[in-house]
């Protein structure tokens, strides 16, 4: 079953802890845009702004300060999906090439709505001006 756009913001598969993080995170009047699961308990989450990551459940720190990390939009340039018929990768690349890609691992019920979630990612790119195509 595909999620509707509109359904790409839904935070419900999210542990309770990672979902308080998140909010934890969020700028008055941010909004959570995409929210795509991956393996193992990690998972993207896509802001109007921003990009967080999550691994085992609870979001990537930032190792100087402990507090999440996170990518302003404008720092990507390209989302890449690649998929087979039980696994998939989601791939953003930054404008900087000497900056690490983010990589989302993907099992086979998340890559119904990888599609949707990397439409949606690029479409948050484009109106950030860094989304290039190719």
């Amino acid at each position: 079953m595909t999620r509707l756009s509109a359904d790409l913001a839904d935070r419900s598969t999210l542990n309770a802890d990672l979902n308080r993080e998140i909010d934890g995170c969020l700028e008055p009047g941010e909004e959570v845009r995409v929210v795509l699961p991956g393996v193992e308990d990690s998972a993207l989450i896509a802001t109007d702004r921003r990009v967080l990551v999550a691994h085992d459940g609870v979001l990537v720190s930032n190792p100087s300060d402990g507090r999440p990390a996170t990518w302003d939009l404008a720092r990507f340039r390209r989302v890449q999906l690649d998929r087979s018929s039980s696994l998939g990768a989601l791939v953003m690349t930054t404008q900087a090439p000497e900056d690490r890609a983010i990589v989302l691992l993907l099992s086979r019920p998340h890559l119904d709505i990888a599609g949707a979630a990397a439409d949606a990612l690029r479409g948050l790119l484009e109106k950030a001006g860094s989304y290039q195509s190719s």
